[in-house]
């Protein structure tokens, strides 16, 4: 800690990071969710001018958003909405490190599994960890 004329600052090293909520989980996903819908709904707006656009395009392009977004995200940065609610996916065994792809790919899929489902472990959980944080070996915290 920093003193600095008899009042007492907090430096940016000493500030702990605290396990997200489930609400900030919940605002995150809506945010996310809202996000590719607009994707989706501006390149089918854009394929109406594009004469015969593959289907194959419009498949990968909806694999793209929907299967490979929050997981490679997740490995290697953030999802847009946990950057606006301030929170990261980090290793339970080391909050400092982002999980590794193919943790986020198992994370992702007992998400999708599990669905709503999956949080009921957070209210139990002492650091607020739902199923498809246990089986992916990660947390959610606040930054």
């Amino acid at each position: 800690m920093v003193i600095f004329e008899g009042a007492v600052i907090q430096t940016l090293s000493t500030v702990k990071e605290r396990d997200a909520f489930l609400l900030e989980r919940v605002q995150a996903i809506t945010i996310d969710t809202l996000m590719i819908i607009f994707l989706m709904y501006t390149f089918s707006i854009v394929f109406e001018f594009i004469d015969h656009v593959p289907d194959s395009i419009r498949m990968w392009l909806f694999l793209i958003l929907f299967v490979f977004y929050e997981p490679v995200c997740n490995a290697f940065g953030t999802t847009l909405g946990n950057y606006i609610v301030k929170i990261r996916v980090r290793k339970f065994s080391n909050r400092q490190m982002r999980i590794n792809i193919v943790q986020s790919f198992i994370r992702y899929f007992f998400k999708m599994l599990f669905g709503w489902i999956s949080f009921i472990t957070i209210f139990r959980s002492k650091s607020n960890r739902a199923i498809h944080d246990y089986m992916g070996g990660s947390v959610m915290i606040k930054i």
